[in-house]
């Protein structure tokens, strides 16, 4: 596995560096946006850990740029920011997970592997940080529009959904469409991806 790490603090980067490079066939560093894109242009790397606070551009900016040169580039960000809208905004943008610094570096290890397996990681703290938001957004949900989530999140078509629920097609796209605008959701994708992040069900 090869292993970038983005960080302009030296010192919080040769430490990741230091825990990883146990589990990754090539790791190396990078301290600034040039040596990052060079680095992107010149190794196919498996996953980036980005500090949000990376010099010249924000986190979102550069994830987005990132995107365009290397979309296959998993990315975690890594951050001492713990605000909800930045978390969100970072996720929609294709970040795989969020780890924030002050979590024990340890389980760097953990969440790579989480996203090396196609899952979304975020560490402990991120989660509490959702926690009262997901709390409130489930609370606007029925238990008939939970049945429905969970099984689109199970990859069930409208009309295996109304078989199994007993109910019309109709009625489960009315359903879907009530929930996607409780939630301020675009679309049925983006709400199973807030339902996941937030362990609605």
């Amino acid at each position: 596995m090869n292993i970038l790490v983005a960080d302009d603090q030296k010192s919080y980067s040769n430490a990741i560096a230091m825990i990883l490079n146990p589990y990754a066939k090539f790791i190396a560093e990078a301290y600034n946006t040039q040596e990052l894109f060079v680095l992107i242009e010149q190794v196919k790397f498996d996953i980036l850990l980005l500090d949000y606070s990376f010099p010249h551009l924000n986190g979102i900016e550069t994830v987005k740029n990132i995107k365009m040169v290397a979309p296959e580039l998993k990315i975690l960000s890594v951050s001492m920011f713990k605000d909800k809208n930045i978390i969100q905004k970072l996720l929609d943008a294709g970040v795989r997970g969020y780890f924030c610094k002050d979590s024990e570096l340890d389980k760097l290890i953990i969440g790579i592997s989480a996203i090396m397996l196609g899952n979304i990681y975020l560490d402990d703290q991120v989660i509490n940080i959702l926690h009262g938001e997901s709390t409130k957004a489930n609370g606007l949900l029925v238990e008939r529009e939970l049945d429905i989530l969970k099984l689109k999140m199970e990859g069930f078509s409208g009309k295996e959904i109304a078989d199994k629920l007993c109910l019309t097609t109709s009625t489960i796209d009315y359903h879907c469409k009530n929930m996607i605008e409780k939630t301020n959701c675009r679309n049925i994708n983006q709400l199973i991806r807030l339902a996941t992040l937030n362990c609605w069900i």
